[in-house]
């Protein structure tokens, strides 16, 4: 009889054993998925926690800074429906499933820099230290720290910002709506005789106190309340554009948004120019003045006259105070003379002649200075050319000092003057050789404008 081939198969222990397996498998991945879904979450809450804490920062910073307090930030902050959350002691916000427990911090800070003031108010911030009593104003910055803690079956964490406010003018203080000149009625101001103007300011709000300004410089408190006020300017004896314009206060003395007023002042023909000089310096002649003080000027004319002859134009308009005489008269022994008028505009627009300069005679004897010694040139560490010179030699012939020193480059005509530097200083350095090598000579101008022999060249 043929036998039957023996079967085979699993045993129960051994599907036990593999069940156990499957099962410890399935759990551990089991175990991983949820480990991951938690700090997933826990991701989210920290994300929406700390933009909660941003969003809280934010609102803080919109509170009018004088109304930034301890007792009633919170308060504020909630009067926005996004941050009013589901309570207000504990502050308790939920975002995306998650509640999250806000709390605000306020404290004061007292800038060095102005001196150190009272700490009576009780709010400063940790490690400000006793004060003192130079500062009547010790709270110039406020700083609000936020935490945004939550707790659930994720996990737990907390989130902190912090954020420094200082005073933003007109968002945080009475502003000054507008600025008028009352007397006179209007700018220009043309009068000869007119030497005040007055002025009014209207404030936003109630203020404690405005401040006028001329040109950005503090002048002096106005006088008045409430939101009209009013102040006074003693008019300056030179004409020009001037800026006036006011600021207001509150009681912390915090200011708020400043307005400003034009005023065009043209009273007078210009002044006369003042430190004329003129000289004949090789086959030219040259002249020089001080610029006028008066705003409202233009610019200038130059005029020669010879002893017989018509005062003529020499140069007819300049706004730089110089001008270079290119065809005088040969030098005789008669006087010519040369002066400078500024220029502004009348109140018609035209071009309006102010007071001649004092004439100078070009045709006195004036002996040229004496010319530099041992001009020297060299390099420093980034390729600057430094030019170097031994003073002139003093007294030349007339008795005259050296005014200045003029330094020439790639030439000795007037069109290469490069530089000009005091007659006490005896070197110069070039900064714009762009590593070009370059000639350099220079040359002593005395009190007279009379100009030396140029030394030179040296090249480098």
């Amino acid at each position: 009889m043929r036998r039957l081939t023996q079967e085979r198969g699993f045993t129960i222990v051994e599907m036990m054993v593999a069940v156990v397996v499957l099962l410890i498998g399935a759990l551990g991945t089991l175990a991983m998925l949820d480990t991951a879904s938690k700090q997933s979450r826990n991701a989210s809450d920290r994300q929406n926690a700390t933009a909660l804490a941003r969003q809280v920062l934010e609102e803080a910073k919109g509170i009018p800074y004088r109304d930034l307090a301890p007792g009633s930030v919170v308060t504020r902050m909630r009067e926005n429906p996004a941050l009013a959350g589901a309570s207000a002691s504990p502050w308790r916000i939920e975002r995306d499933n998650t509640v999250f427990t806000v709390q605000v911090q306020v404290c004061w800070l007292d800038e060095p820099a102005d001196g150190l003031g009272s700490r009576a108010s009780g709010n400063f911030c940790a490690g400000e230290g006793s004060g003192g009593s130079v500062d009547g104003n010790s709270i110039d910055h406020k700083r609000v720290t936020v935490s945004v803690t939550w707790s659930n079956s994720s996990g737990r964490g907390t989130s902190r910002q912090s954020t420094l406010v200082s005073a933003r003018g007109g968002i945080d203080a009475p502003g000054v709506s507008a600025v008028e000149m009352s007397s006179p009625s209007a700018s220009p101001i043309t009068d000869p005789l007119a030497a005040s103007a007055s002025f009014v300011a209207t404030t936003t709000e109630g203020a404690s106190a405005v401040v006028w300004s001329l040109d950005g410089a503090q002048q002096d408190a106005a006088t008045g309340d409430g939101t009209s006020w009013a102040f006074g300017w003693e008019l300056p004896t030179v004409d020009g554009v001037y800026d006036v314009s006011a600021q207001a206060f509150d009681a912390a003395g915090l200011g708020g948004e400043v307005r400003s007023v034009t005023v065009v002042i043209n009273r007078f023909a210009p002044l006369a120019p003042q430190d004329m000089v003129a000289a004949r310096n090789n086959g030219l002649v040259e002249t020089q003045w001080s610029a006028n003080r008066e705003r409202d000027v233009i610019g200038y004319r130059v005029y020669r006259q010879e002893a017989t002859g018509a005062a003529e134009v020499v140069c007819d308009f300049t706004t730089a105070p110089k001008c270079v005489d290119q065809t005088p008269p040969v030098q005789t022994g008669q006087p010519l003379e040369y002066w400078a008028v500024a220029i502004d505009r009348d109140t018609l627009d035209q071009q309006r002649e102010g007071d001649p300069s004092e004439r100078v005679n070009v045709n006195t004897a004036n002996t040229p200075p004496n010319e530099p010694l041992s001009l020297t040139l060299a390099k420093d560490a980034v390729g600057n050319t430094i030019l170097q010179w031994t003073a002139a030699a003093l007294p030349d012939a007339d008795g005259d000092a050296i005014q200045s020193y003029v330094i020439y480059r790639d030439g000795t005509a007037i069109a290469d003057r490069y530089d000009q530097v005091a007659g006490t200083e005896m070197t110069m350095t070039d900064h714009e050789t762009n590593g070009v090598t370059h000639e350099y000579w220079v040359s002593a101008v005395d009190a007279r404008f009379a100009e030396s022999t140029p030394l030179g060249p040296v090249s480098g």
